[in-house]
């Protein structure tokens, strides 16, 4: 006797010892991998466990779930083909079920179901997601909700919201209250700059080299300072080793500056400047950035040339991996970062 979808209902589906005459369709409630589920038959005269050997052929197979010695979990085509042949039933996500009982015999086959492609892990150091990281280091000591961390990280919701859901799955963050309500602040704040760390010095950017006369290099912040604001140009900082030395003092001088300008407008800015291009013997850098380098400028005393924040300028003096920055950096971090290594 063969059995349809429509018939299956005459079967009796125990689970956790009630029984029900109605199986859920397509025996996904029932079927599960979390439920011990044990399908019964039943005729005139008994019912009884329907029960198959198992041999130990059968622990080769890539087989997902066991439910019971009797109906296995099989996805895949080849799976069924040799459950099949050896007698045993078997099911799968799609609603598949099949098994076989003297004259009676299920057989219900449906297109495998979908298989959802894997996330893949959100990059978190590109675009505005990378400034949402800025401002969670910044504010790494406050609690923070969604709408007031988009505003402090100069983005959207959406970015944030799904900015904290990646931060959550890595366990990097901690949460207080719920709903509207819920704020959110930094646990593992060293891991995370470690990981923006690692993708930053990994990364390409626009970089060109420029040489400009000063009398002493003492004297070019401020000198860069004073042209700029006569160009009117004000979307500009410093980075790298000079702007870590002025955050935390060690270095005895500095020869080369590390400036930061918006993405194409390096020309416009060493024009500017009246600076030249020198692949040799250059005393000015310019890199070509936008997001997060923008965020969290230190203007300071009134003649000295604004700073990147203590985290870009942290970042690129391990980008830079040349004279003291490793040791600037360390320095940085645990001065003025005060985060652990």
């Amino acid at each position: 006797m063969r059995l349809n979808s429509s018939q299956v209902n005459g079967l009796w589906w125990m689970r956790r010892g009630c029984s029900t005459k109605t199986p859920p369709s397509p025996f996904s409630a029932s079927l599960t991998r979390r439920a011990r589920v044990s399908l019964w038959w039943v005729t005139g005269l008994n019912s009884r466990p329907w029960d198959a050997a198992v041999d130990a052929g059968f622990a080769r197979l890539r087989i997902r779930d066991l439910i019971d010695p009797r109906l296995v979990n099989a996805q895949m085509r080849r799976e069924r083909w040799i459950l099949r042949t050896r007698g045993v039933g078997y099911y799968d996500a799609g609603g598949s079920l099949y098994f076989r009982r003297g004259d009676i015999l299920v057989d219900i086959q449906r297109p495998p179901a979908a298989v959802p492609p894997r996330l893949k892990p959100l990059d978190l150091f590109t675009g505005a997601r990378e400034q949402v990281v800025h401002a969670l280091l910044q504010y790494r000591h406050e609690w923070l909700s969604g709408a007031e961390l988009a505003l402090k990280a100069n983005t959207s919701a959406f970015t944030v919201s799904r900015t904290l859901g990646e931060l959550e799955r890595l366990e990097w963050l901690e949460s207080e209250g719920d709903g509207r309500l819920a704020k959110k602040r930094l646990s593992q704040p060293g891991r995370l700059l470690d990981a923006w760390a690692k993708d930053w010095v990994a990364r390409k950017e626009a970089r060109s080299r420029w040489y400009l006369f000063a009398q002493t290099p003492r004297r070019l912040p401020a000198q860069l300072k004073r042209l700029l604001s006569e160009a009117g140009e004000t979307d500009w900082s410093l980075t790298g080793a000079y702007a870590g030395d002025q955050y935390t003092p060690l270095l005895t001088s500095v020869d080369t500056l590390e400036m930061i300008v918006p993405p194409g407008q390096a020309q416009r800015f060493a024009s500017a400047l009246g600076a030249k291009r020198a692949e040799s013997g250059s005393n000015l850098n310019l890199i070509e950035r936008s997001g997060a380098s923008e965020l969290y400028r230190h203007d300071g005393p009134e003649d000295s040339a604004p700073l990147a924040s203590p985290f870009i300028v942290y970042l690129d003096l391990l980008k830079e991996d040349r004279g003291r920055n490793k040791e600037l950096a360390h320095q940085l971090r645990t001065d003025q970062l005060k985060l652990q290594e």
